[in-house]
Parts: structure tokens; sequence; C-alpha cells
């Protein structure tokens, strides 16, 4: 019996490109499920954690550990404040100690200034550890640790998370610290001016030191980031001032032009309807916290004429979301 002749099969270039390139992606994919799937296994092990382990993974271990245990821990104190504001007028356990909280500090400083330290250069790290001292029961410890960090910062964004933090400690501006204010409404960070000028009508609590504080929000009221000028108007307002006036009347303006969908009236956006939709815009989460924080505002220093709109829109706003911040805005006052 003669045998059959073999036949060679040629494999085109282009399909076998293919296929390596499918085995490429098929690794990349796995590679990626395996990482998520790990991380995953990380939050879920410190989920359960309690404040003193958490405290504990946060100071020794490996660096994705500690970096993990720090903001889980940060988490669950901003969890916390969420469900009530009031938690940490008094001693709370998810609060560091005052023995924890000078360690955090020096470990806080040491991840800048030490070269040698584990934590060297970990933003997140060193961005949860300063979100942890915010909560910190011995405010004013924290609050000069918080100072002294601020000028060693390496980022803008660690600048700002410091100033948050210390403005939920809410303790009195030292007069040491007004010139890290003086620039920043020139500084090319959005998120730091937005927070600058949150910080300051908490911060500056003396009416006599308030007037130079005033010209710098001046200049944030005029910032290309509308969140910027939000956030100015509101601090102005903090102190009885109406320099916000004009931001407050953008505000309203949204708030009269926004359909109950959540849709934005395309005039009120500076644009022409257009019947393709494609200048359709929607109330933003952002902008709906701007919203709350000025109906609170409004009410709480009876802001004549934005009352009477307060009331209307408490009424009868189609926004189901608008009307509910308007109703608890003035049953904050009642």
């Amino acid at each position: 019996m003669s045998s059959l002749p073999k036949v060679h099969r040629k494999i085109r270039p282009e399909k076998a490109a293919n296929s390596a390139k499918s085995i490429v992606i098929l690794l990349f994919l796995v590679c990626g499920l395996f990482l998520l799937i790990w991380k995953g296994m990380s939050w879920l092990a410190h989920d359960d954690l309690s404040p003193q382990e958490l405290y504990q993974q946060t100071m020794d271990g490996r660096r994705d550990s500690r970096r993990m245990a720090a903001m889980e821990w940060h988490r669950k104190l901003l969890i916390e404040n969420q469900k009530n504001p009031k938690a940490f007028d008094g001693m709370n356990l998810l609060s560091p100690k005052i023995e924890q909280q000078e360690q955090l500090c020096r470990v806080l400083q040491n991840s800048i200034s030490g070269e040698s330290n584990p934590m060297s250069g970990d933003e997140a790290f060193q961005s949860a550890v300063v979100g942890v001292l915010g909560f910190s029961y011995f405010r004013e410890p924290a609050a000069k640790c918080l100072w002294t960090f601020i000028r060693m910062a390496p980022s803008s964004y660690l600048r700002a998370q410091s100033l948050l933090s210390l403005s939920r400690l809410a303790l009195p501006l030292p007069s040491s610290e007004d010139d890290l204010f003086t620039n920043l409404p020139q500084d090319s960070d959005p998120y730091l001016r937005k927070i600058g000028a949150f910080s300051m009508g908490v911060l500056v609590q003396d009416p006599e030191r308030r007037s130079r504080f005033e010209k710098i929000l001046g200049e944030f009221l005029l910032d290309a980031d509308e969140s910027v000028r939000w956030n100015a108007a509101f601090s102005l307002a903090r102190w009885n001032s109406m320099r916000g006036e004009k931001v407050f009347k953008e505000i309203f303006q949204i708030v009269e032009n926004t359909g109950k969908d959540g849709r934005i009236s395309p005039q009120s956006q500076g644009v022409d309807e257009n019947p393709n939709g494609k200048n359709v815009t929607y109330l933003t989460e952002a902008q709906l916290l701007a919203i709350e924080q000025a109906f609170s505002l409004v009410a709480q220093i009876s802001w004549e004429p934005f009352m009477k709109k307060l009331s209307v829109i408490a009424d009868s706003h189609p926004q189901i979301k608008v009307r509910l911040a308007a109703k608890k805005a003035l049953a904050e006052i009642r």
C-alpha cells in the first residue's frame, strides 16, 4: 500500500501575527484578572481589622500592606463621619490615640525627609495618614503636625489634603501660617485652589484678620474653575460677606434651569437649543453638592432675596434632589 503524500500547510504571516497578538491579549487579561483578585483580597483582609490592628499594619510591614491599612483606616473614618457628622465631637474609637498620633506624625514626616524610609515618596500612604490625622480627638498636636507637614509636602495634592484635614480639625489659623495662602490664587492646580478657598472660610476665625483674606478670596471669585469660585463665595458667606453674591446668582440660575429629569436647559449654559440633543447637559454631583451648600448658607444667614427663592424651590421645584436640599436647608433653621 502506497503511503499518502504529506501535506505541508503554510501558515500565512498575517495569521501568525494575529495568533501571537491574541495570545498576548489573553495573557494581559489573565494578569489583570489576577491583579484584581489580589487587590480585592488585600482590601478584604483589611476590612475587618480593628482600629488598633489598622494602626499596627500602618506602622509596620510591607509597603503595599502599610498603604492599604492606612487607606482603609481613612476610609472607615470618612464613612463614620458621613453617617454621623457629630461622631467625632468626642473621643471616637476609630480616632488615633495620642501616642498613635505622635507616631503617625513621625512616620509621615520621615516619609518625606528619610531617604531610607520604606514609605518614602508613597503619596497614597502620605495622603491617607494626613486624612487620619484630620479626625484626631487631640486636635492641637495634630494641627501642629499638619502645619509642619504642609511646608514639606512635595506635591500640591498633599498640600490640599493637609488643608482639608486642618479644616476638619477647625482650629484657628496661626498667624505664622498666613503666608501659605498669599499666592494660592496663582497656583496652577485647581484642586489646591478649591481646597484653599474652602479652608480659609473655616480656619480664619478672627474677624480682624479677615480683610486680608477677603482680598485673596476676591481673586478666587474670578477663577476660571467654577468649583474654586463656588468655594470662595461660600467662605465669604460664612463671614457674612455678600461679595460672592454673583456666584450665588449663578448657582440659583442653574437651579432655575434644571428640569425634573436633571437636565439643564442649554440657555443657562450659554448655548443655543440643539434639536439633535448634542448640547444637552445634566446636573452633576459636584453641582448638586454646591447647590446644597449654597442653600444651607443662604438659610443660615437669612440672605435676601435668596431666601424667597429658596422657599419657592422647597415647595415646587420639579427636580426632587434639589427640592429636598432646599427643604433640608430651611429645616435646619426652624
